[in-house]
């Protein structure tokens, strides 16, 4: 079978066009996926730099801006649910300290267990300096399912606050009252045997320390005529006043914090600049630093703290600013990764919101030795701090409260996640048909010399 030189032409002819017709499809097919890729590149760019910060920026102005219909407003407007954990500390050797004969032997006991609810009332907004005003309401109630196996009825020996407190206080500020004080002490208390009172721990944290003052001395009429002017104690009865660790806490309203909303800078959301109308405190006489009001109300935070940021928090019940430091990282709190920052009385939060908080005081008493007055005259030491009892104050964020943070959180994820992710596989599809493309181009531009033909005989 013989092949002349024009039918090899014509087929060649014909595989030269099908081969130029795929090099024009192939290469609209790589400017195509290279269009693509410039399209998945632009849009990262915009979902990661500008569509996520703004919907972080909507996200965190809803969440954490103290505006009214917000959700931190309504949160913390409705109710703030906390566990207050009261633990006793029982002295174990009263008479022996009282005769100096040993250093004070102390048992915990606790904790008895309250349930904590805490809002804010008589809410007003300046809108023009940005800011909300506000008191706490605290509501306590007692758990017993939550304190067993203790019921309350445990006898324990504790320092009489009353005695002690009376007693310091007139012994540094007004020792010439000295002997009127202790004349009205042993009538109040019919001549107490020591600094220290036994009772059922229930009796302690329902009744406290009464103070009888239906009496007709002078002593005593003066005496009850300066405590009724402390707020510590509360009139109970026919001239009777009681000192009781809850009569300034439960069904109470604290005091009038006025704070910044933070709309118009979200790092001062909370941020007190009032305490009952006033700017500094006037409890510190010898150190006005110590009167500045710093900090939020521990309440509020501002969102997106870095690990070597201070944090601080005011309390109006201590008269103090405390700082808050961080210590570690690694603590997850339903699978979230939080900061762990501790309070330093010498000295989420990532999203702004604490996710679980605790505060912890115990309130220590000072015994001071002086020969005037009989059960303070013998301790084995000159001045001994003992403790009455200490608190653990515990918050935990609630499940829905804490799925809008974790939703918040992941959208911020996945919005840069995608942002990038969209780059990446632009940037790669880009160089792949650029590379592709330049291929073809350099190929189209070698020549190739004649081909030399010759009739094909088949034998």
């Amino acid at each position: 079978m013989k092949y002349n030189f024009n039918q090899i032409e014509i087929l060649a002819k014909i595989l030269t066009e099908i081969r130029r017709l795929t090099n024009k499809l192939q290469t609209r097919v790589n400017f195509k996926w290279a269009i693509i890729s410039i399209i998945a590149i632009v849009s990262g760019a915009l979902i990661a730099f500008y569509i996520q910060p703004k919907l972080v920026q909507i996200i965190t102005k809803y969440l954490f801006v103290a505006k009214p219909g917000h959700y931190i407003r309504k949160r913390h407007e409705t109710k703030l649910l906390f566990k207050y954990k009261i633990y006793l500390w029982n002295v174990t050797n009263p008479s022996e300290i009282t005769a100096g004969a040993e250093k004070p032997k102390l048992q915990e006991v606790g904790p008895y267990v309250f349930s904590q609810l805490r809002r804010k009332v008589n809410v007003e907004d300046n809108q023009n300096e940005d800011t909300v005003s506000f008191n706490f309401h605290n509501v306590y109630t007692f758990d017993p399912k939550l304190t067993a196996p203790l019921t309350g009825n445990e006898t324990v020996t504790l320092l009489n606050a009353v005695i002690v407190s009376s007693v310091i206080k007139i012994l540094f500020e007004s020792p010439h009252l000295l002997g009127l004080l202790i004349e009205a002490m042993d009538i109040v208390f019919e001549n107490p045997s020591s600094v220290f009172a036994t009772m059922k721990a229930m009796e302690f944290l329902n009744d406290g320390f009464r103070i009888d003052c239906n009496h007709s001395e002078v002593a005593v009429k003066s005496l009850c005529a300066n405590m009724r002017r402390h707020d510590a104690l509360k009139v109970v009865g026919d001239n009777v006043l009681r000192y009781r660790w809850f009569d300034k806490l439960n069904k109470t309203t604290d005091s009038r914090y006025t704070i910044l909303r933070g709309s118009k800078n979200i790092q001062d959301v909370g941020r007190v600049i009032a305490v009952n109308g006033k700017s500094k405190l006037n409890v510190f006489k010898d150190k006005d630093e110590c009167n500045v009001i710093n900090g939020t109300d521990a309440t509020y935070f501002p969102p997106f703290q870095q690990r070597e940021q201070t944090l601080w928090g005011f309390s109006d019940r201590s008269c103090k600013s405390f700082p808050l430091r961080h210590k570690k990282m690694k603590r997850k709190f339903f699978g979230v990764k939080t900061a762990h920052k501790i309070l330093n009385f010498s000295d989420p939060l990532q999203s702004g919101t604490a996710l679980a908080a605790n505060t912890r005081i115990q309130v220590n008493f000072m015994l001071k030795r002086f020969p005037q007055y009989r059960i303070f005259s013998s301790f084995i030491k000159d001045v001994i701090y003992l403790p009455l009892l200490w608190y653990d104050e515990d918050f935990k964020l609630e499940k829905t409260d804490l799925a809008i943070i974790v939703s918040s959180k992941m959208s911020q994820f996945f919005g840069t996640f995608t942002g990038y992710m969209l780059i990446i596989v632009g940037v790669l599809g880009l160089v792949l048909t650029t590379a592709l493309i330049s291929q073809k181009y350099i190929g189209e531009r070698v020549k190739v010399g004649p081909v030399q033909t010759e009739t094909v005989t088949s034998k």
